[in-house]
């Protein structure tokens, strides 16, 4: 129902500013600006990672946590406002997409800890069905394309982006090497882990498209940055703690591709691919009672994330 209502709006919106930017008499030259809208489907296919980082003990880390999207589908829509032919001169382009996620099983949760102060051996271990319970992704950017020849275009923008994942480990079974017999299986039954992780990048891109058939348009695009900020949210509901990490820095890239077919100047439709991946992000942790906001030093925390994006867009020119 939510993606419906995003889906709505964003029609909405796009009939408004199309009457704006119409020519208002018959016989008036045609507009150099065009704005399209497309309805976009997809699916995310990865994982989220947590990570807490030791003090006193030889292992690379003291906990991380693996949150399965195998798959997450989606629906939402993307506004596109630009010059209306690129072949002809530079131009300014800028672009709105938002999606959201559909709730439901999305594969596992791991939870691996090292606690040994002696050696880097794995010491506890559980495996859980994750429950995405919400998923949002917005993000916009804006630049300038330069033609090359006719069929060629190259472009340059700068983009920002958040994105929000919620979820919920219920269930399992863990696995830990203090038990009698050590590594016997003790079951989990309900919500065992509660994650938020909230991500905000900003990152400059290049994009190169090339017209072929007359009607296809095949492209490729890479960004690349540093700027990563995340907040996350970490509810362990067995043991009564609850842990919030505040990472950034680290390495942001995201390769992509496209394929669009146009039947008309009015209608085309797109297949794109994209891999998402974030490493590095690094900060401070900071524990407390589940029910309480009274937050101590936990000392240093990791964020990650792993996805593939891959989507089916119905453009709609004006």
């Amino acid at each position: 129902m939510n993606n419906i209502t995003v889906s709505a709006v964003l029609v909405s919106i796009a009939w408004v500013l199309t009457a704006a930017l119409a020519s208002g008499q018959d016989g008036e030259a045609p507009r150099r600006f065009s704005f399209s809208v497309a309805p976009r489907f997809g699916m995310i296919y990865g994982q989220a990672e947590e990570i807490v980082y030791p003090h006193n003990t030889p292992g690379k880390y003291l906990s991380q946590l693996l949150w399965d999207m195998k798959p997450l589908w989606y629906g939402g829509a993307r506004l596109d406002f630009a010059y209306r032919n690129p072949a002809a001169s530079w131009g300014f382009q800028g672009d709105l997409l938002v999606k959201g996620g559909i709730p439901g099983l999305t594969g596992r949760m791991e939870d691996q800890d090292w606690q040994n102060t002696g050696n880097d051996k794995l010491t506890d271990y559980s495996i859980h069905d994750n429950q995405t319970l919400a998923f949002w992704w917005i993000e916009s950017s804006a630049g300038i394309f330069i033609p090359i020849q006719t069929r060629y275009t190259l472009r340059l923008s700068v983009g920002a982006s958040f994105m929000r994942f919620s979820f919920s480990a219920v269930d399992g079974y863990g696995t830990y090497s203090w038990d009698d017999p050590p590594w016997a299986k003790r079951p989990f039954s309900g919500e065992v882990i509660g994650y938020t992780q909230n991500w905000l990048t900003i990152a400059p891109g290049i994009a190169f498209d090339a017209r072929f058939l007359e009607r296809f348009t095949a492209g490729l695009s890479f960004q690349i940055s540093p700027f990563i900020w995340c907040g996350d949210e970490d509810r362990h509901v067995i043991t009564g703690a609850k842990f919030r990490d505040y990472t950034r820095w680290g390495l942001f890239l995201e390769p992509g591709g496209a394929l669009t077919f146009s039947f008309n100047q009015r209608f085309a439709v797109t297949m794109d691919i994209a891999w998402r991946f974030i490493t590095g992000a690094k900060g401070e942790a900071y524990k407390a009672s589940i029910h309480s906001e009274a937050f101590s030093d936990a000392g240093d925390a990791g964020t990650g994330l792993s996805i593939m994006d891959a989507g089916l867009m119905f453009q709609i020119r004006f």
